[in-house]
């Protein structure tokens, strides 16, 4: 290897380690400010809303604020919940799925036995990409 290739690699992963190690900190630095966040849209600020006995305030260099409903849902019985789904009139939303982590593995595995997977089928596009080990 020549000596000018070789410095490049190390000053790259320096550089890529040095860049990881600010990402990190900057990570942290943020934690407190997505708590305090979190703390004020899910609860500080909904009860300062209701306590108010507004529906909807539209503040000058804010936007208008109001109170949104969502739900977080997850099927904790996969089969018995697509199950109960396809009895009681939702079978439309049951589908099959293989995970995404899953397929990953699968067709990289088949790539490096030197199998070929159908192109109409699968979209395969191996990568490179460079890592460093214990870079803490």
């Amino acid at each position: 290897m020549k000596t000018d290739l070789a410095d490049r690699v190390i000053a790259l992963a320096r550089e890529m380690k040095e860049i990881r190690t600010e990402m990190d900190a900057l990570d942290e630095a943020k934690k407190p400010l997505t708590e305090r966040y979190d703390a004020i849209r899910f609860a500080e600020l909904p009860t300062a809303i209701e306590e108010a006995g507004i529906s909807r305030m539209s503040i000058h260099g804010v936007g208008t604020v109001f109170l949104y409903t969502d739900v977080n849902a997850k099927i904790l019985d996969k089969e018995r919940a697509m199950e109960w789904m396809r009895d009681n009139g939702y079978g439309d939303l049951v589908t099959v799925t293989v995970n995404g982590s899953t397929l990953k593995a699968w067709a990289k595995e088949r790539l490096t036995e030197g199998e070929e997977l159908p192109v109409d089928l699968f979209s395969v596009k191996p990568f490179e990409y460079a890592k460093i080990l214990n870079e803490r």
